[in-house]
């Protein structure tokens, strides 16, 4: 069952995704361009295999043009994964 340390982040980028930018730029140390479009994307993962990844969030950061996109999964996993 979702926690409110898992849900909490997630509701705050789903209701402001522009904060992704600030996040990518401060903690990641990514150069992004200076204006930047900025969008929730679709979640599914799924591959051409039948195999099915969902990612809690999907957040597309683009040039105003949508030139150059910058897609940021975020999956908070709380535990080491084994794959």
């Amino acid at each position: 069952m979702p926690s409110m340390s898992h849900e909490g982040p997630l509701d705050l980028v789903r209701d402001h995704p522009e904060i992704a930018v600030e996040l990518v730029r401060g903690t990641v140390g990514v150069e992004l361009p200076g204006q930047l479009a900025v969008s929730l994307a679709p979640t599914d993962m799924s591959a051409v295999v039948p195999v099915q990844y969902l990612a809690d969030m999907v957040v597309l950061i683009s040039d105003p043009g949508g030139d150059d996109d910058h897609e940021r999964v975020r999956e908070d996993l709380h535990r080491a994964d084994p794959r």
